[in-house]
């Protein structure tokens, strides 16, 4: 049985994807695609700048789904307020608002030591 994670069966399509990986936006993609297409980019641009400091630019949902492959899904609610979690740690737990920075920090097999959401502003 799949947890409702604060939201109703009925919501709009967006909220859904957060849900079932494989329901599809009409003439878009499932978030299994997404993710996919996401994760294969994402690891092609690692295995390239191995040992390199990065910075990836995408499409907040796209980014969202990415993250979800490490991190689990608290919470998602009708206003697309978003919780994540990497390691029982909240990362983030908000609407999205553009842009968005995460600092993903991979070892030397590239696989996931830590994710942590860093405010825009604080970049400045």
């Amino acid at each position: 049985m799949k947890e409702n994670h604060g939201i109703k069966a009925n919501e709009d399509i967006i909220i859904k994807q957060y849900l079932d990986e494989n329901i599809k936006n009409k003439d878009g993609e499932n978030r299994k695609e997404v993710t996919k297409r996401m994760l294969d980019g994402f690891y092609d641009i690692v295995n390239k700048n191995k040992g390199k400091e990065i910075a990836i630019f995408t499409h907040a949902a796209a980014m969202k789904f990415l993250l979800m492959c490490w991190c689990r899904l608290e919470s998602i609610k009708e206003d697309k307020h978003i919780t994540l979690s990497f390691n029982n740690k909240i990362i983030v737990d908000k609407i999205f608002d553009a842009p968005e920075t995460f600092k993903i920090t991979l070892d030397e097999n590239n696989q996931i030591k830590n994710i942590e959401y860093i405010e825009f502003s604080d970049l400045k």
